[in-house]
């Protein structure tokens, strides 16, 4: 009985549910898993309410429930899709490779089709950032 009142501090759950230390940098890279990883993710959420939408057609209240729940995750899906851009010339880098098969980027994907920046460098602003990079040579910053 004493493993119910012990504390839990293992270094494993901090990795296990994401939290980086704040001096941590993130890489492209692990941008783009992350959302890969909440893409597939809400993919495969949608299959159980859709499925239960499927079947429960004497019951209308349980299918538009159903129905709802599988348009929020189908809405977190393509949203995650689209949030991806490069930071560079701001490409939508999962919409090619996003199938919700995949939980991370394959490795053969190592640059921005568009502008050739590496997915190992890494990311200024933070994940959250809004602000863009500098203009490269033969771009307008407009």
């Amino acid at each position: 009985m004493s493993w119910l009142v012990r504390p839990f501090h293992s270094s494993a759950f901090a990795y296990l549910v994401l939290v980086r230390p704040k001096g941590q940098s993130v890489t492209i890279r692990d941008y783009l898993n992350q959302q890969m990883r909440r893409s597939t993710v809400s993919c495969w959420l949608m299959i159980p309410p859709a499925t239960a939408a499927l079947f429960a057609t004497s019951h209308p209240i349980l299918r538009n429930t159903a129905l709802l729940v599988a348009g929020i995750c189908a809405a977190s899906d393509i949203y995650h899709k689209f949030a991806a851009r490069c930071p560079r010339c701001r490409t939508r880098l999962l919409l090619g490779v996003a199938n919700g098969l995949h939980l991370k980027i394959p490795s053969r994907f190592n640059t921005c089709p568009t502008c050739g920046l590496s997915f190992d460098t890494q990311l200024d602003g933070g994940k959250n950032s809004n602000q863009a990079l500098q203009p490269t040579a033969g771009h307008s910053g407009v």
